[in-house]
């Protein structure tokens, strides 16, 4: 294969995704999949840093249209068939999200230590105080609005 053709495959793949993408966040309308979609919305026409609110792990999936499929399918399904998507309000560093259900929270707690290793130093004895965690996807977006 030579690489015209190589070219051609990769514009395909790149145009399917962005289908895809664009499927994933404008949906069916169907009742379940609404907040999802308002999310999928925000998330990809927000200006804010994804490394700021991006569960670890996906914070570049914006940089290609392939990528970022990957991870609204991921999302997708986390919030509409599992119910795995939290998010967490930290009193420094703002809001993000994680992908744990909001009732396993002493994983959501070795997230954020992982997240905001420097803030662990700060508050050893106390760092249970610095975040919220809920699964509100309007009081996220508000927040991510309010960061622009």
């Amino acid at each position: 294969m030579d690489i015209q053709e190589i070219a051609s495959t990769w514009r395909e793949a790149n145009e399917e995704a962005i289908r895809t993408v664009t499927r994933l966040v404008y949906g069916t309308g169907e009742d379940y999949e609404k907040a999802f979609q308002l999310l999928a919305l925000t998330i990809t026409t927000t200006d804010v840093n994804p490394w700021s609110f991006m569960p670890r792990g996906w914070e570049g999936a914006k940089e290609s249209a392939q990528t970022y499929e990957s991870f609204l399918h991921m999302l997708h399904h986390a919030m509409c068939d599992d119910g795995d998507v939290s998010f967490i309000e930290h009193e420094i560093h703002g809001s993000c999200m994680v992908m744990h259900n909001s009732n396993d929270t002493d994983l959501i707690h070795k997230e954020v230590m992982k997240r905001y290793p420097l803030h662990r130093a700060v508050r050893a004895n106390d760092v249970s105080q610095t975040y919220v965690i809920h699964t509100d996807v309007y009081r996220f977006i508000k927040a991510l609005q309010d960061e622009t």
